[in-house]
């Protein structure tokens, strides 16, 4: 079960292994890696290899309106307690701040919330991720704490911070639309 989307700016496609030789060279910019924990470099065959291995997660390539592949979505199920783990990042770097990963967000939220009948979708971010704080604050995310001392970056350890929205949150923030 998966979706297309197909908007003015972005689509989203499900994700194929034509995807995986940019995805790769993404995550191993420092940039993304820092953001994701990334430790060590990726090859195309592990990063296949982790897909493949993968289950109850949904993976979307971004594409802007010309058919590029700009980023990836992802959405993690647990379906015993109807959520989801949603992670996003935009790989050009020119298309920051344009809206897409806005768009992004709201159609996987609306998949998520309408088709799939989850209750929760969650999320973690760096503390001084702004921009990403500012765009879940937006669509409705809600601050739930710390996670003190979580993960090993730079050979230190470093506070995350974890966000949620709940399926009635955002049909009242919707207006039950999906936007």
């Amino acid at each position: 079960m998966n979706i297309e989307r197909k908007g003015a700016g972005i689509s989203l496609q499900v994700y194929q292994q034509r995807h995986d030789a940019l995805t790769v060279a993404w995550l191993n910019r420092a940039d993304i890696r820092e953001t994701f924990g990334l430790t060590r470099s990726l090859t195309a065959a592990a990063h296949r290899q982790w897909i493949d291995g993968q289950q109850n997660l949904l993976i979307w390539a971004i594409c802007d309106a010309a058919g590029r592949h700009i980023g990836n979505t992802t959405l993690r199920i647990d379906p015993r307690h109807r959520q989801g783990y949603f992670e996003i990042y935009l790989g050009e770097s020119d298309c920051r701040g344009r809206g897409y990963g806005r768009q992004a967000l709201d159609w996987v939220l609306a998949y998520a919330f309408g088709e799939l009948d989850l209750h929760r979708v969650w999320l973690l971010t760096l503390p001084e991720n702004v921009a990403a704080e500012n765009l879940y604050r937006r669509a409705g995310f809600v601050l739930e704490g710390r996670q003190r001392q979580a993960i090993l970056r730079n050979g230190r350890f470093q506070d995350q911070l974890q966000w949620s929205i709940l399926c009635s949150e955002w049909r009242l923030a919707s207006g039950g639309s999906g936007r």
